[in-house]
């Protein structure tokens, strides 16, 4: 039987965040005495016993605390308190940074966006020259946000751009951002929501992992092209005994069988092309629509990746609860197998955004894209680049448990955010414990779903230590 509580306020919560983390989840606390210091009293009396008049609602009917006979309601775990962000946008997963999903295959891991790709301990700035040979200025973070190349915009977007207003002379690099996560990956689910991209004559833009032993730990290209192109390009690259197959598992339409970088100068790898019709997978096309997202799945089966444009986000992306069940085929998809052992290939992998300009790839094709004069000569001028921009909304990594590529996918133990705007009414479905069966709503227990509406913020109850 399931308790629903919903307590109404018209105070302003004030709930302590630190500036530059206002949207990560709290440290776990054991003990339902930090929900009462956290929220005002008018709030935290209603939650607790000592306040036995507060009238609630049990089945749409009204009634008082005092009146509630406890003795028909399962006790639950005793609960944390995480802060929620004063907003969302529609494409934001429900589940709050830090928050763990469980009852499923997938765990959220880690979540960033906003302030985090301003953090050098989440992300790296890399200002080294260019391992592509692009004629670009990677910048130092510092650098990057002094010269608006990284900032977070006021809905919480992340832009890491191109410079768009220097003019250049002859053989001079134009400065641009290189990011790589702290955390390192051995396998996982990746979900990147991006509203723009960069694109335009001499640009190179990539989301893309990689190993520290390139190529021996494996690159995975996830959303990569060059110039106007009109479709993304998936890639992986390896070292030597690695194939892939063409086969009805993907949509894509795969150009290179051979993964393996040759001798350190074949950098090819597998590639395929998305084949979406219409297609929204790169560029101007995939910014027309406000971006997409992208999620590929690590597991011991191999590595499968899909493209959502923003038009046909799947709803469990959305909600914070992935099933693959609902995606459909990969548009790219490198079994683990014979062929390719993806498990000795692809070890110890980085999150990696940058766009760098001609480069190895985009000067070599410069000429054939139909783009005017030539490379070099595009990177002086500043106007090239008022496009040449990512605009990231999150990225979300979720643990891969068991491997399972698929299948239908519990609700039970999960964030489910209802609303995207201030207040909205923010709830958590919790499994029962057998312990202190009288003390349902006291001081160590709540209800099974808590919803707490205020008009400036909300509060999401997530499961917390048992014991």
């Amino acid at each position: 039987f399931t308790l629903s509580v919903i307590l109404f306020t018209t105070l302003s919560l004030s709930l302590p965040v630190h500036p530059a983390q206002n949207r990560a989840a709290p440290k776990s606390r054991n003990s339902l005495d930090h929900l009462e210091a956290r929220l005002p009293s008018s709030i935290s009396g209603s939650v607790h016993k000592r306040d036995p008049g507060a009238t609630i609602l049990i089945n749409g009917s009204p009634t008082t605390l005092s009146d509630i006979d406890r003795s028909k309601y399962t006790p639950l775990k005793r609960q944390e308190v995480a802060t929620t962000p004063r907003y969302r946008r529609s494409s934001d997963p429900a589940t709050t940074a830090g928050a763990k999903t469980t009852g499923g295959t997938y765990q959220l891991l880690d979540m960033y966006k906003g302030k985090d790709f301003l953090n050098p301990e989440k992300w790296q700035y890399w200002s080294e020259s260019d391992p592509t040979h692009g004629s670009v200025n990677y910048q130092t973070m510092e650098a990057a946000v002094e010269k608006k190349l990284a900032f977070v915009g006021d809905d919480g977007t992340v832009t890491l751009a191109v410079d768009d207003t220097t003019a250049l002379g002859d053989g001079e690099n134009r400065d641009s951002v290189r990011i790589s996560s702290v955390k390192k990956y051995d396998s996982g689910l990746f979900i990147a929501s991006f509203s723009a991209m960069p694109y335009g004559c001499s640009v190179w833009p990539a989301w893309w992992t990689v190993g520290d032993n390139w190529p021996n730990q494996g690159e995975i290209d996830v959303l990569e092209n060059v110039h106007n192109a009109n479709a993304n390009q998936y890639t992986f690259h390896t070292g030597e005994g690695c194939t892939i197959q063409a086969s009805d598992g993907m949509t894509a339409k795969l150009n290179n069988e051979q993964c393996a970088v040759s001798g350190g100068s074949d950098n090819a790898g597998c590639g395929m092309v998305d084949t979406s019709n219409p297609n929204y997978s790169y560029g101007k096309q995939f910014n027309e629509i406000g971006g997409g997202i992208f999620a590929h799945l690590w597991n011991d089966k191999g590595i499968q990746i899909w493209h959502f444009p923003k038009t046909s986000i799947p709803k469990d992306i959305t909600a914070g609860t992935p099933s693959l069940a609902n995606w459909g085929k990969p548009a790219a998809f490198l079994p683990n197998g014979a062929s390719c052992d993806t498990g000795t290939h692809f070890k110890g992998h980085n999150l990696v955004i940058d766009t760098t300009l001609c480069g190895d790839w985009a000067n070599g094709t410069y000429s054939g894209a139909g783009c005017p004069g030539t490379c070099s000569d595009a990177v002086k001028d500043p106007k090239n680049y008022k496009t040449a921009k990512w605009n990231i909304n999150y990225i979300a990594v979720y643990s891969a448990e068991g491997g399972s590529t698929g299948g239908n996918r519990s609700t039970a133990g999960t964030n489910v955010e209802t609303g995207t705007e201030p207040g909205a009414l923010a709830a958590v479905v919790s499994s029962p414990v057998v312990s202190e069966p009288s003390a349902l709503l006291t001081q160590r227990f709540v209800t099974s779903i808590a919803e707490l509406t205020a008009t400036t913020s909300s509060v999401t109850v997530a499961t917390g230590d048992p014991r």
